[in-house]
């Protein structure tokens, strides 16, 4: 409960010699999903991430697409 995580134990694609090879079509197209969606905004509920394992919103959270 009291150990620290190493600052290297989240390596989604690995790392070094180990690298991924498709890392950088996976994050490029990451990217382009991304841009076609509209913008979220928020209707309900807190935003701030909450960091753990992964990044998500302190509590439930509703989102509504905006117009572009």
């Amino acid at each position: 409960m009291g150990r620290q995580t190493p600052a290297w134990a989240y390596l989604p694609f690995g790392g070094g010699e180990r690298l991924c090879l498709g890392m950088h079509l996976a994050q490029m197209l990451i990217h382009d999903t991304l841009a076609a969606l509209p913008p979220l905004r928020a209707v309900r509920g807190d935003p701030a991430p909450l960091p753990g394992l992964t990044l998500g919103p302190r509590g439930p959270l509703v989102v509504q697409a905006g117009r572009a």
